[in-house]
């Protein structure tokens, strides 16, 4: 596996892991997470975090959201996303909103 995320987990089991992307998510990053829900299995909440991602492509994030909410179907959350990715996404992917902050 790459570097592209740092892992925690916080607080309790229940809470999940929290996958930290790096400063670039992009198309193999978006690849390498997809496979790591897919090893953690859809039982385990986790939350993405993008408060220091700077390089963040739309399309690898919307693919990525869409097949959370269409094939993992787990509880994952995304946060740190800027207003831009935040409109975006409720824009492209609206049946995914809880995935979102409010």
């Amino acid at each position: 596996m790459s570097r592209a995320f740092e892992v925690d987990w916080i607080g309790t089991q229940e809470d999940g892991p929290v996958f930290r992307a790096a400063r670039e998510f992009g198309v193999t990053e978006a690849a390498e997470l997809r496979q790591r829900l897919i090893e953690l299995g859809a039982r385990v909440p986790v939350r993405v975090d993008f408060t220091r991602t700077v390089d963040l492509s739309d399309h690898a994030l919307a693919e990525l959201l869409e097949w959370v909410v269409d094939r993992h179907r787990g509880r994952v959350s995304f946060v740190g996303l800027n207003a831009h990715h935040e409109r975006m996404l409720r824009y492209l992917v609206p049946r995914a909103a809880n995935a979102l902050p409010l």
